[in-house]
This record gives structure tokens, C-alpha cells and sequence, in this order.
């Protein structure tokens, strides 16, 4: 503690205790374990100023540590007990009115509520190439499905074998010719 701090407070006592007492005369709930930045935020509240309610959000927006931002609060406490003024720098301020959404009836306002357009759509569902098999088919109709399938294979084949004696090439080679 600093030599005055040591002067002006008994032994023991909180070195904000005036701040404390004030809030806890308007009737602020007041639990003792505050942190500077929070004390800072309830005396804002109760003198009607708008600010970040997050030391972590006010350093983020300062792009100093939480650390800093604390000791910032404390010196800022320290110039209210003696000067009886705020003066709350930028990245502490709360966002004013002009940065809340308000509801004028525009749905087309770009508001953003659903989250919709910082993630890409999702791609179309492909369409099939080859029609549903059919699930009703079962039995002894299968089997002549699948005879049909052998039938059609045995002329694809044969159409293979006679363009590959026509060409005089391989097998593979009038497949790959014929595809």
C-alpha cells in the first residue's frame, strides 16, 4: 500500500471503503470481494452511466490485459474520492443506445437474429443418376430380375467380343473404346 492509502485507512480497512459505504447507503448489493473493476461498474450503474460489465470485454475492446483494465478501475475509483468525477475511458464505456437492436417492424433490417449469412449455405442435395430400386420385389420375382440383369450383361459382352474381333484389339481395349 501506498504511504497515503496507509494514512487515510485504519488497519485492515478496504482502501475503496468510501466507495463501498456509498453504495452500500443506496442500497447496492455489496458482497466484499469486489474487484476494482466491479466496484467501478456498480457506482456507474448507480450514478446512471453506461459500462462494459466485463473486464474482459473492456480489455478485448482496449486490446490491453484484464490485468490493466483492473488497475485502470482502481485509479479511476481513487480520482472519484477525490475529485467526485467519472471520466470512463473508451474501451470501459458501455455501447450506447445506438448499437442495441430495436424492433421497428423491418424484417428485412439485416439484424442477423437467426445467425443466417456468416456460414455458407449448405450444398443442394444431389440428384439421382439411377432410379430408386424398387423394395417390393422379392421372391421368385428377384430371381427374374436378376436373370434380366445376367441377359443384359451377356449382350453387353457379346457387343464387346464382336467389336474387339472387328478391330483386332483386346478385350479391355473395346471396353474402353465402347465407354
Amino acid at each position: 500500500m501506498t504511504e497515503e492509502l496507509k494514512a487515510t485507512n485504519p488497519a485492515g480497512a478496504h482502501p475503496l471503503q468510501a466507495v463501498i459505504d456509498e453504495l452500500m447507503a443506496a442500497e447496492v448489493r455489496v458482497t466484499g470481494c469486489e474487484n476494482a473493476y466491479k466496484l467501478l461498474y456498480k457506482l456507474c450503474k448507480l450514478k446512471g452511466m453506461q459500462m462494459n460489465g466485463s473486464a474482459g470485454t473492456a480489455a478485448g475492446n482496449g486490446g490491453i490485459s484484464k490485468t490493466k483494465v483492473v488497475t485502470q478501475a482502481r485509479q479511476l475509483l481513487k480520482e472519484y474520492l477525490s475529485t467526485g468525477l467519472i471520466v470512463l475511458p473508451a474501451h470501459i464505456k458501455g455501447k450506447g443506445s445506438e448499437h442495441k437492436y430495436k424492433h421497428d417492424g423491418d424484417p428485412e433490417a439485416g439484424r442477423n437474429f437467426n445467425r443466417e449469412g456468416w456460414r455458407a449455405p449448405l450444398p443442394p442435395k444431389p440428384k439421382r443418376t439411377k432410379p430408386a430400386k424398387d423394395q417390393s420385389l422379392g421372391g421368385i420375382q428377384s430371381g427374374q430380375k436378376q436373370a434380366r440383369k445376367t441377359l443384359a450383361n451377356v449382350r453387353k459382352m457379346a457387343t464387346i467380343e464382336a467389336y474387339a474381333k472387328e478391330h483386332s484389339c483386346t478385350i479391355t481395349q473395346a471396353m474402353i473404346a465402347l465407354m
